[in-house]
């Protein structure tokens, strides 16, 4: 199975380091969408991690893109804010690198 679950990899090079992708072939990751994606599995790409709104009760995910948008304060916080409870807090940028393994939604990647 973990040999299956990585076939992506072992055709990375239909994918990695492109803009455009190829044109699908067989498998889903000979298409424009992991070449888009890329970042998720190439080891070699940091990024920076959503957050999730820390109001009680509230389980909206604040974007990457909002979290390093917003005001930073001289330690390194941001101070975020959540649209449904209108409600803000501080969060610090959190990085991570790509990694082979992750494993994407194959029908968000399908519905793109």
């Amino acid at each position: 199975m973990c040999y299956k679950l990585l076939s992506h990899w072992r055709e990375k090079e239909h994918w990695l380091n492109r803009n455009e992708g190829w044109h699908t072939k067989k498998e889903l990751w000979d298409g424009k969408r992991f070449a888009e994606l890329s970042w998720f599995w190439d080891s070699n790409t940091e990024y920076c991690l959503p957050v999730q709104c820390q109001y009680p009760g509230c389980s909206n995910i604040i974007s990457a893109e909002t979290v390093l948008a917003a005001d930073e304060n001289e330690d390194g916080y941001h101070k975020v804010r959540c649209d449904c409870r209108h409600s803000t807090f501080h969060v610090q940028a959190k990085y991570v690198r790509g990694d082979p393994q992750n494993i994407a939604f194959v029908g968000e990647l399908q519905c793109r």
